[in-house]
């Protein structure tokens, strides 16, 4: 895999059809490959953005919120983005039979 600073690293390998819940009670299931060490949780590219017809609003004041609707029920959520070290930082669930991801 290719990171945007041009560096090349090799994956752990490929997990498929990996059920993610968003909020709102969304399923969608993703294939993820696996990095060792990523500087990131999850990171979300074009094939995401396909699956769920993701849509980007801004407006004026320079807030930006993303909405994503869901392949089988076609219900939508609006998940809002933050200024880079400004999110919230609630403390995530990891669920059972999973290790946080960076322990």
């Amino acid at each position: 895999m290719q990171s945007a600073n041009g560096a090349v690293h090799e994956t752990k390998g490929l997990a498929r059809d990996v059920p993610v819940e968003l909020r709102g009670g969304i399923v969608i299931y993703l294939q993820m490959h696996v990095v060792d060490r990523a500087p990131y949780d999850v990171l979300l590219g074009r094939p995401f953005d396909v699956l769920v017809s993701c849509v980007s609003r801004c407006d004026s004041s320079g807030r930006q919120e993303i909405v994503v609707t869901c392949p089988n029920t076609k219900r939508s959520l609006t998940i809002p983005t933050y200024v880079r070290g400004e999110a919230t930082t609630a403390p995530r669930e990891v669920p059972s039979g999973f290790q946080a991801s960076r322990n």
